[in-house]
């Protein structure tokens, strides 16, 4: 199999605005999983709400668009409704880490096996760029036309602080 055959040709173009690095992002998926060789019947794409959420559509696999934030939930139940299946989450950072962050804290706690893919562009793009949980302290948005008075939230940091000691 080639990276083509992750993808559904007959949808495109996408809707993604043209310079946007979500296709780049979808792409590259699709090529890790060609150099993996995962058969597409074993595979599964879950995707939140946003620009990136859209990403499901495009994967020529089974697929979920799930409500807003609630990527991780739905993804984590796909998989323990079977084990055997390869979940992917591909969704934006306000999806995942801001209604959904709860869901990716506690997935990550549990280890899930999920591989989650965030598109982390620092706002709520699809929505007229207001302020999200990982926008930069200081940067300019709709809702803080003054800069953001906030820390980012670190995902990385709060998924790896979950890692088990053994």
């Amino acid at each position: 199999m080639t990276y083509k055959d992750y993808i559904k040709w007959h949808r495109m173009p996408t809707t993604w605005c043209p310079g946007c690095a979500i296709g780049t992002a979808f792409k590259q998926v699709t090529f890790v999983l060609a150099d993996m060789a995962i058969p597409r019947e074993e595979l599964v794409v879950v995707s939140g709400i946003g620009c990136s959420g859209r990403a499901a559509g495009y994967f020529n696999v089974d697929s979920i668009h799930s409500t807003h934030g609630r990527a991780i939930a739905v993804a984590e139940g796909v998989k323990r409704a079977n084990d055997k299946l390869k979940v992917i989450v591909f969704s934006g950072d306000g999806d995942l880490a801001g209604i959904g962050g709860n869901h990716l804290l506690h997935s990550s706690r549990r280890d899930v096996d999920l591989t989650v893919v965030c598109i982390n562009n620092g706002i709520y793009g699809m929505t007229g760029g207001q302020m999200a949980p990982t926008t930069p302290k200081g940067e300019r948005t709709l809702t803080s036309p003054f800069g953001s008075p906030y820390q980012p939230v670190n995902i990385q940091g709060l998924i790896t602080s979950n890692r088990r000691h053994w």
